[in-house]
């Protein structure tokens, strides 16, 4: 599932790329480019927390078996 968000905000940053510069003024463009980027670190954090989990629980369960 959160590979899925990050899969979106990617292709939403490649749209900003093209649209952007014609839509929007110059600061209005940076504010969507940060937040951009921390929707990014936001996704990104929550793939590698649920990869952790998945691999600490598999790890547990071999432990405990």
């Amino acid at each position: 599932m959160n590979s899925c968000i990050v899969a979106k905000e990617f292709l939403t940053k490649s749209l900003l790329n093209v649209a952007l510069p014609s839509l929007a003024g110059a600061g209005f463009e940076a504010f969507l480019r940060r937040t951009a980027g921390e929707i990014l670190d936001i996704a990104v954090r929550e793939v590698i927390s649920d990869l952790d989990r998945i691999i600490f629980d598999e790890e547990t369960s071999d432990v405990t078996s």
